[in-house]
């Protein structure tokens, strides 16, 4: 998977972001502080937010140029978003949460077994649940299938695991991997916690007051 992103905007309260970058990666980690800017990046990658100015491109494929008046659907960029809050419709079951996720998926994306899936997130006791009767992490869990489900391209990940305490953050961050080295999903993964950060391979990139920090980025994940 390749990724180019070039975009500027500027926010109403006069807040402007001017981020520039490329990754090839398996893995990309945007970390920085609050209110720097990455999840407006994951946004405009999944086109829920339209950039001022600029191009975006994945695969090859432009998604977003502003010049050239393009701006792909969301529904059609093949892009996976779990975002802080779960977002799971609470009316419908954990099962019916997961197959929401695959009417996304379109011929072109990547097959996801579904079944292998439930398997390793460990959330076959879960099926018959709706969101009210689960914990954070097993929300957390569905939330990645769901988006998985989809056999996205590009899986976006925004602070997914911020809300647990460590042990379970760790443990997710364990599923995610296991997950991508399974199906070779691509991902950018957005955190704050440096410690979360360089638990996984990849890139690191460092944000800051909606800039690339010169100083820390990018840079390698051991």
């Amino acid at each position: 998977m390749n990724l180019e992103f070039d975009c500027q905007h500027t926010y109403p309260a006069g807040f402007t972001m001017e981020l520039s970058f490329q990754t090839e990666h398996q893995c990309t980690v945007l970390l920085g502080p609050s209110g720097s800017g990455k999840t407006s990046v994951l946004a405009m990658i999944a086109g829920t937010m339209q950039p001022n100015a600029g191009r975006i491109t994945i695969d090859d494929q432009v998604v977003f140029d502003s010049q050239e008046g393009i701006c792909v659907p969301p529904q059609h960029r093949g892009v996976g978003y779990v975002f802080q809050q779960t977002h799971l419709f609470p009316h419908m079951s954990v099962l019916d949460n997961l197959r929401f996720g695959r009417r996304w998926r379109s011929p072109q994306n990547t097959a996801i077994d579904f079944d292998r899936m439930v398997e390793m997130l460990e959330i076959q006791n879960l099926l018959e649940r709706r969101p009210a009767n689960l914990s954070g992490g097993e929300k957390q869990r569905v939330a990645m299938g769901r988006a998985l489900a989809s056999g996205p391209r590009l899986l976006l990940m925004d602070e997914p695991v911020a809300h647990v305490d460590l042990e379970l953050r760790l443990k997710i961050v364990r599923y995610l991997q296991e997950l991508l080295e399974e199906w070779e999903v691509p991902v950018i993964y957005v955190t704050h916690s440096p410690q979360e950060a360089s638990s996984f391979s990849g890139q690191i990139l460092k944000i800051r007051d909606g800039r690339m920090d010169s100083e820390l980025a990018p840079k390698m994940l051991p």
